[in-house]
């Protein structure tokens, strides 16, 4: 319903001309200057009441015109909140601000929150952090570094997505979404690895005290991770038949571009070939018997450096032994020597020679003339012989016998393993002279102990008994 505006005349629709003071609202002026009066002024009246109701009725909203408002203002009060938390969380300046403040309050727990790996099979927990966070406090110039690089990443834009590698150990990378529309980004380790290479099987790897595996074969290589940057300690041990040996090794991976530090584990234990003079003899390490002939001592070990070996050989029932070899790093072959061993063994048997030699010739000389020092030196103080030969030589001079040696030749001798005693055993002919004058021929064969004398430098005799 439309009303005049000039005097409130109800209009009928579409009429463009008041009929009660025609103007005229599309000339906006009055038509012949005249206004009708065709209404009385009661209907003019009544006619202006309507008109201020239409105003005031028209433009009063409804209940549910103001809901709608209120929820519109309310939608775009949260949309604007979450418009300002999507972009706080998803700042990567704050990002880094909070790695640098976990670092320098040492909270792994919440570091471990913000690290992220591309490589899945490597777990990101305490531990992770713990390894992180040692190797920022020992070199703390390298966290400046690290703290500027992460920054100019954001500054040139150089964000990359979770599963792209990065050369660099610490990177901000996009991973996910924080909030639908807002990227999660989070600070990417790469994985870095070792391989460990290894001469030797069962040689038992930790690395900060966690077991990692062992050599399952000779000549073995493995590659062990991924691990998250930093440094760490490689423990190495091996514990066999012949030798146990262990080392530690610095393993650096913040400093390695490759991503992998190459440790070449106890390179002194390794495999040998052992030959001799002496097919049968036996071999000793460390002076323990190893149970194993040369013969078959091809590939012989594991050993190490330092390790002593020899071999002990029966010649003629008595015992050579080889000079004693101190094993080398990188040793490949080792010759035993029985040269010296042969050399003291037959000066020890010619030794013992002249021993019965004078011994028996003395001994004529001392009963026939009742005179002991003439036996002395070849008799071992304070021993059995001794004893005995210092009661038979008087009592034999004085019973009127003579005694003549006409030869005598060496049997055998045993000699014990460090050449200090033994025994020989002589056959021995004597012409024995009685009182009366009569001589006879008489073979005896004897064994003697004989005993090495510190104080006199030579071999003596210590016992004597008849040999059959």
């Amino acid at each position: 319903m439309n009303f005049c505006t000039k005097c409130g005349t109800k209009l009928e629709e579409g009429k463009l001309v008041c009929p009660n003071c025609s103007y005229d609202f599309q000339s906006k002026e009055y038509k012949n200057n005249t206004v009708p009066i065709d209404k009385t002024t009661v209907e003019i009246e009544k006619d202006y009441d309507e008109y201020e109701n239409f105003n005031k009725t028209s433009f009063i909203p409804s209940k549910k015109f103001k809901i709608t408002i209120a929820g519109l203002i309310i939608l775009a009060i949260i949309i604007g909140v979450y418009i300002f938390i999507g972009k706080s969380a998803a700042d990567p300046y704050k990002l880094v601000l909070r790695f640098q403040n976990d670092i320098a309050s040492n909270n792994k727990s919440d570091l471990s929150k913000i690290l992220y790996c591309s490589d899945s099979r490597l777990i990101i927990d305490d531990k992770t952090s713990d390894t992180i966070l040692a190797y920022f406090r020992n070199n703390p110039s390298y966290l400046n570094n690290t703290i500027g690089n992460l920054n100019n990443q954001i500054s040139t834009n150089n964000v990359r997505y979770g599963n792209m590698l990065s050369q660099s150990n610490f990177s901000i990378v996009s991973a996910g979404n924080a909030l639908p529309f807002f990227p999660r980004y989070k600070i990417s380790i790469k994985p870095t690895f070792v391989n460990i290479k290894t001469s030797i099987k069962d040689v038992q790897f930790s690395l900060n005290n966690s077991k990692i595996g062992k050599s399952d074969s000779d000549n073995f290589s493995r590659e062990f991770g991924p691990f998250a940057p930093g440094e760490y300690k490689l423990y190495a041990s091996y514990n066999g038949k012949y030798t146990s040996l262990n080392n530690t090794y610095n393993v650096d991976l913040i400093n390695s571009t490759s991503g992998r530090v190459d440790i070449n584990a106890l390179e002194d234990l390794n495999y040998v070939r052992i030959n001799g003079d002496y097919p049968d003899a036996e071999i000793f390490v460390n002076n323990r018997n190893s149970n194993v002939k040369i013969s078959d001592a091809s590939n012989f070990g594991p050993v190490s450096s330092d390790m002593k070996i020899y071999a002990v050989a029966n010649k003629d029932g008595k015992k050579l032994k080889s000079s004693e070899y101190t094993v080398s790093s990188g040793d490949k072959t080792i010759n035993l020597n029985f040269s010296s061993s042969e050399y003291e063994l037959s000066s020890t048997e010619d030794q013992l020679r002249d021993l019965i030699h004078w011994y028996t010739n003395s001994f004529s000389n001392a009963v026939n003339y009742n005179n002991f020092s003439e036996v002395q030196p070849y008799i071992y103080p304070g021993s059995e012989l001794y004893n005995e030969q210092q009661k038979y030589i008087p009592s034999t001079y004085n019973n009127g016998i003579k005694e003549y040696i006409m030869s005598y030749n060496v049997l055998s001798t045993q000699i014990s393993d460090d050449n200090n005693s033994g025994t020989i055993t002589t056959e021995e002919v004597y012409d024995i002279t009685n009182a009366s004058g009569k001589t006879s021929t008489k073979t005896f064969r004897y064994t003697y102990g004989f005993k090495y004398n510190e104080n006199t430098g030579g071999y003596q005799l210590t016992s004597i008994m008849d040999s059959k």
